[in-house]
């Protein structure tokens, strides 16, 4: 084994000085180079990060709107509410409708009782809809609401069910 070192002097062990830094390694840009802050194109990390952050916080906008955009016509899908005189007289109505380019189809309470739509209209001026329809009991349904909460899925029509010449309240919400 070598003996240790001597310092400068002559005397005791060398000891390993701390590493100085010179006074034109201070300037900013080599300290950001120093510290990593800078990647190989000397752009700033900070600038970088922001860029991430709007990024990440514009790609959910954009996925919900292109996801909105595919909801397809605003009738489209199956509602579910009810009918009646007041609270306490509710009929369940169920109701699928779907937009096939040109009309609006449909059929109220689908099943062995079902019925399909016989006209029905969406007005996008003020969102106004009226169905038409015979129920089994060969009476004429007339459904007259508005279409309401239209940037949302679960979106509502409110309005009046006449059935046998008697107006009744109706609202119904798309699952």
């Amino acid at each position: 084994m070598a003996p240790p070192a001597a310092n400068a002097d002559g005397h005791g062990m060398m000891s390993n000085p701390a590493p100085r830094i010179e006074p034109d390694f201070l300037d900013c840009a080599s300290l950001r180079q120093a510290l990593h802050l800078t990647d190989s194109y000397g752009e700033n990390m900070r600038t970088r990060l922001r860029t991430a952050a709007l990024f990440g916080g514009f790609l959910p906008v954009v996925m919900t709107i292109s996801v909105l955009a595919q909801e397809g016509f605003p009738l489209d899908g199956t509602w579910r509410g009810d009918w009646g005189l007041s609270d306490a007289d509710r009929t369940l109505v169920v109701m699928v409708m779907k937009w096939d380019g040109e009309n609006i189809n449909g059929t109220i309470n689908p099943g062995p009782n079902s019925y399909p739509f016989t006209a029905a209209v969406l007005k996008p001026s003020d969102w106004s809809v009226h169905i038409e329809a015979e129920n089994p009991d060969g009476e004429q349904v007339i459904i007259e609401g508005s279409l309401s909460n239209i940037g949302s899925y679960n979106r509502s029509i409110e309005g009046t069910w006449t059935q046998d010449d008697i107006a009744h309240s109706f609202r119904i919400a798309r699952e």
